[in-house]
C-alpha cells in the first residue's frame, strides 16, 4: 500500500500575476513550469548564487548612478501569442535614465553592469564562466546591441564584452566593493525565502 503523495514544497515567492490575469493558474504547463522553478530554488545554494549575481549588477548600477534599484523575485510570465509560459530568475531593476545620451561610453558603463553578476561568480566563487548564469544577460546585451542608434557603438559587440568584463572584474575585486556586494546577496537572499 502507497502512502500519500507528497505535497509540493513552495521555496520561494514566486510572481505569476500574468498567469493570473489570464486565467491561467490552472494550466498543466504553468504548473510544470512553476513547480520546476520553486525546484531549482530549492537548493538554498543555487539561491544564494542568485542573489550574489544580482547583487553584482546592483551593487555596480548604484555606483554608477542608478536610482532606485530594486530586486525582483521570480517570474513566471504567459505569452497569449502562442499560450507558451516562460520563468526567469530573480533580477533588480533600476530607474530609466533618458537624460543620459546613448553612446558608446554609456554602452560601454551598462555593460559593465551587465556582466557584472557573472564575473562576482567567477571572482568570489570560482565558478566557470558557462556556470555562471550569464547567458541571459548575454542575450539581452545583443539585443541592446542591435537596437542601439545608429553610430552609437563602433566597437564589435563581443569585444564592447570583454571589455567591460575586464572593467567589471577590476571594480568587483575592490575589498569594499566586494563586501558590499555580498552585504547586498545576504539581504537579497532572505528576501527571496521569505
Amino acid at each position: 500500500m502507497e502512502g500519500p503523495a507528497a505535497k509540493p514544497v513552495e521555496h520561494v515567492r514566486i510572481n505569476y500575476a500574468d498567469v493570473i490575469v489570464n486565467g491561467k493558474q490552472d494550466d498543466p504547463e504553468f504548473l510544470k513550469v512553476y513547480w520546476a522553478l520553486q525546484d531549482r530554488f530549492s537548493d538554498e545554494h543555487f539561491g544564494y548564487q542568485v542573489c550574489l549575481h544580482e547583487a553584482a549588477h546592483a551593487v555596480l548600477m548604484e555606483q554608477d548612478g542608478i536610482k532606485n534599484v530594486r530586486f525582483e523575485k521570480p517570474v513566471v510570465v504567459y505569452r497569449p501569442s502562442d499560450g507558451s509560459f516562460r520563468s526567469l530568475g530573480a533580477m533588480v531593476h533600476g530607474d530609466d535614465t533618458p537624460d543620459k545620451t546613448v553612446d558608446e561610453a554609456r554602452f560601454l558603463t551598462l555593460t559593465t553592469h551587465a556582466v557584472a553578476g557573472g564575473i562576482a561568480l567567477q571572482e568570489y566563487r570560482g565558478l566557470r564562466p558557462e556556470q555562471t548564469g550569464s547567458e541571459h544577460d548575454y542575450r539581452q546585451f545583443l539585443v541592446a546591441c542591435v537596437k542601439a542608434p545608429p553610430g552609437a557603438l563602433k566597437t564589435k559587440p563581443d569585444d564592447l564584452w570583454k571589455q567591460a568584463q575586464e572593467i567589471a572584474r577590476s571594480r568587483l575585486t575592490d575589498a569594499a566593493t566586494k563586501a558590499e556586494v555580498e552585504a547586498r546577496a545576504w539581504e537579497y537572499f532572505d528576501l527571496l525565502y521569505l
